[in-house]
């Protein structure tokens, strides 16, 4: 009779700044879309942080204001890291 064998992968897991810089990238990724979709104008944060499956402290965690927010995503749209 054969034994089952299995072997259990553990996740590797991120450190904060990995964490943090995985949700600033998911924000900004989601701010694009918003934007391409509603305009600069209409985008809002609430619909940032769903899109990007996130919550609005998420976006207040990782930019002082939506200013900021859009500040990033000008940069990263102008080819420029924040």
């Amino acid at each position: 009779m054969l034994s089952s064998m299995t072997t259990q992968v553990t996740p590797t897991r991120l450190s904060r700044a990995a964490r943090k810089e995985q949700t600033r990238a998911a924000l900004l990724t989601a701010a694009r879309t918003v934007v391409a979709r509603r305009g600069m104008q209409a985008a809002n944060n609430e619909e940032i942080a769903r899109e990007a499956g996130l919550t609005i402290g998420a976006i207040y965690s990782n930019f002082s204001s939506r200013a900021d927010l859009m500040a990033a995503l000008w940069a990263e749209v102008a080819g420029h890291s924040s």
